[in-house]
């Protein structure tokens, strides 16, 4: 029977879903470095100023684990997805569409408590046959991770007609022109006598 590992090098779409999956997981490990900095800051100083400080390093990658798996249990068993996950129109379901539960989603999260474990996760589901969409801890708690596509961005189907330019109306008509009678130059309005002759404008 064939592993994923067989199916990735030859498989474009599965070599995609796995690029987006990670692209997802760094999205989450943004997300999940402030609260990260914050205890690592706790404890580096604790680490350094106390006498107990290798208790602090041995403490410390366990309790960054614990607030990964709390993230991701959370969100997977609440909306289906962490943000990441939802940010590129991934899903996690069980095998029959359902929403996964707390313990599925723990279980499927499990081996984030270390990097390494999750790293042995991914090559397991890879290098044991089976779905090569699913971690091995995916197969082990009945989910997988489907994806809907992207975040759809919601449009107006049509955009509305650009408004009609301003009406001025009409242009003013322009001023009447009068002429003198004795010699025909133009006269200035309200005046008495034409400036040219000297006549007096009837």
């Amino acid at each position: 029977m064939s592993t994923g590992l067989d199916r990735i090098t030859k498989d474009p779409g599965l070599q995609n879903y796995w690029i987006f999956r990670i692209i997802a997981a760094i999205i989450d490990g943004i997300i999940l470095y402030i609260p990260v900095w914050i205890l690592q800051s706790f404890f580096l100083t604790w680490m350094m100023f106390g006498w107990y400080g290798w208790f602090g390093w041995m403490v410390l990658p366990l309790l960054l684990g614990v607030l990964e798996i709390a993230y991701f249990v959370f969100f997977e068993a609440t909306n289906g997805a962490s943000i990441g996950k939802m940010v590129l129109g991934f899903k996690v379901t069980t095998l029959d569409g359902q929403k996964p539960t707390m313990d599925k989603a723990l279980i499927r999260n499990i081996s984030k408590i270390y990097w390494l474990l999750l790293l042995l996760d991914f090559v397991l589901g890879l290098l044991t046959p089976g779905d090569p969409y699913q971690k091995y801890t995916d197969r082990m708690a009945g989910t997988r991770v489907v994806r809907t596509g992207p975040v759809q961005i919601p449009r107006p189907s049509s955009y509305p007609p650009p408004p009609p330019p301003p009406s001025y109306g009409p242009p003013p008509p322009p001023p009447s022109v009068t002429y003198c009678s004795n010699c025909g130059a133009p006269l200035t309005p309200g005046v008495a006598y034409c400036s040219r002759c000297g006549r007096k404008v009837s």
